[in-house]
Formats: C-alpha cells, structure tokens, sequence
C-alpha cells in the first residue's frame, strides 16, 4: 500500500515532505515522518583520550543512567530521552571524558577508519566531535588538522578539542576551499562533513530547525559544496580517500555534488561503504531527470529512528597522482 497520503505535512514544510517521499519510497517514507516527531534517545561515546568505558560506565550507571551499549562500538552508548539532562549535566560530559555524539556522525568517522600515523584532515570540523572520534582512534599520533572558517565556531572548536584531551590536533581558521594552494596533495585521509540544509535534523518541536528550509538554500548548499568537495579531492595524495557526507536528504547536495566530481575528475572513484546497521539505502541512480554514475550505489543514505539521525555517506578515493607537486605545510 502506498502510505504517502498518511504523512501530515501541515508541520514540516510541504515541499520537503514531497522530495522525500521521493528520495526514501513511499515504504519508509510514514516511518521517516515519525522520526522527526518523537523525542530521540541520546548517544554518547567515551573519550579514549581520556579515559575508558571500564571506568567512565561505572560512575555514570552510579549517577542513575541506564546506559545501554551500541553493539558496535566499544565506546559507544546511549540512553533514553527522558535522561538527555541527566546526561548532559554529568561532570564527564562537562570535562570531556564523555562526548554526546548522535550514532549517525560515529559511524562516519568508522567509515573513514583513520590510522594512527596518518595525515589526516577534518574540513568543516566544528564542533569537533569527529574531530576528537578521529583523535581517540589515531591515538594522538600522526598528523590531524582541524578546519574551521567561521570565528564563534572556530573558537567552540579549539575548547572542545582541548578539554578532550586532544592537544595534538593542529587548528585553522580558514576556508578549507584554500587549503590544497597551501598544502598541495598530502592527505591520507580526509573528513568532509559538508556545511549543508540540516534536513535530517529537523524536528517537529523545534520549529527552528526547519523554518529557513527552502530549495533556494538548497541550491545554495549545493555550490559551497562542489567547492569543498573539490578543495578535498585536490589535497588528497594518490591512494588517499575522503568521506564526504551530509545530514541533508537531498540528492541536489548528496549524489548529485559526488557524481560532478567524478565526472570532472579522472582519478576519482567511489568505493563501497560496509556499515555495521542495516537502516539505510544506497545512494539514488538518479534524480529528476538527470542519471547519475552507476556507481552511486556505492554510497549509504543512513535512515533516521529514535536513535540515529539521517545521514548521506560517500567515499572517494585519489586513484593516482594529480600533479600538484610536493606538499607544504600550512603555516
């Protein structure tokens, strides 16, 4: 049975219900609705930098948190929304031992597995959650910048990072489109976790989180986008990959941004994304007309519940040197 017609669209705007009965099917589409209506339960991850599960679990639980473990995460929990507060205001939340991050944004700092050594780049990193994942699973060692061009967030940014422990992450105030002119290829990996709509976070409750949603910022997401997307690709060395992702449903900023680059640069190839949960969808053969590389397949769109939030997931690889020349630093 086709359940779009079930979906109350007097709330959220009419024009996004419609795309994303589109972008999802009709089958996901009522179940998607409810998720942007119910309260959601609050994941956390523990600081490794800091310390560990055996002793932050511990004290929490001892606070009246009923944690329960995401199954796979060694570090990952969460617990119901009624304790969203209980949680927030705990002293290891507050000093930077635990970090309340949605399962959705761990997952992608999983996808892009960092390994300790590595040069490695967060492009649009405040508030620097993944930044701080990246860090715990690089072991503070190798090279890891932190990129951020807007000031109040810049600054947000560096205060997590420090009280996480994570003093060796090196931070920029800067347009990450400028950052190849000033390193050349060099990164072995690269987070880009672009500025975009915020479709997935949307909520019922928050008329806030969804009042500004037009296609006109979409489209405008969609150009600040192909600009980041390509900033990455060119500092990327050969071999090396770049996650790029969005919490936007819209395949103006998720397939069809990837599918430019792959159409404009020859040494560029989506590889497969194997994720540990079953709710999300590849990504869309086409849209509106306009086919997209067959190999889009290759990219998840991970579908919202009362835990996780959308996300869109696609992972680049530099298949051969691009001729940029030697890196430089930063500075």
């Amino acid at each position: 049975m086709n359940r779009t017609h079930e979906i109350p669209s007097d709330e959220l705007p009419p024009a996004f219900v419609e795309r994303l009965q589109v972008v999802v099917g009709s089958a996901w589409t009522l179940d998607i609705e409810q998720s942007f209506r119910l309260p959601k339960s609050v994941a956390f991850r523990v600081n490794r930098l800091l310390t560990t599960p055996a002793l932050a679990c511990p004290e929490l639980c001892a606070a009246g948190l009923a944690i329960e473990p995401l199954p796979w995460l060694a570090d990952g929990f969460f617990v119901s929304s009624d304790q969203r507060a209980l949680l927030t205001r705990h002293a290891l939340v507050e000093n930077g031992h635990v970090y309340v991050h949605n399962p959705s944004s761990m997952l992608a700092t999983l996808a892009l597995a960092p390994q300790p050594g590595e040069t490695v780049m967060d492009m649009a990193a405040a508030p620097g959650g993944k930044t701080l994942h990246i860090a715990a699973m690089m072991g503070g060692e190798g090279f890891l910048s932190a990129v951020e061009p807007v000031q109040s967030r810049f600054f947000k940014l560096k205060a997590n990072l420090r009280r996480g422990g994570a003093a060796f992450v090196r931070t920029y105030q800067l347009d990450a489109r400028r950052v190849p002119n000033k390193t050349g290829p060099r990164f072995d990996r690269i987070l880009l976790d672009a500025p975009c709509s915020g479709e997935a976070r949307f909520h019922v409750a928050e008329p806030d989180s969804y009042k500004n949603w037009s296609l006109r910022k979409i489209r405008e997401c969609h150009s600040k986008q192909r600009g980041l997307i390509r900033a990455g690709f060119a500092a990327l060395k050969p071999g090396g990959r770049m996650l790029y992702c969005t919490c936007s449903y819209a395949p103006e900023e998720n397939e069809a941004v990837v599918d430019e680059l792959l159409r404009t640069e020859s040494e560029s190839a989506l590889n497969e994304i194997h994720l540990p949960v079953e709710r999300w969808q590849p990504g869309l053969p086409e849209w509106q007309g306009h086919r997209f590389s067959d190999s889009m397949s290759r990219c998840r769109r991970i579908l919202p519940d009362h835990l996780y939030d959308g996300m869109f997931m696609a992972m680049i690889q530099k298949l051969t040197d691009d001729g940029l020349g030697k890196p430089r630093s930063f500075e």
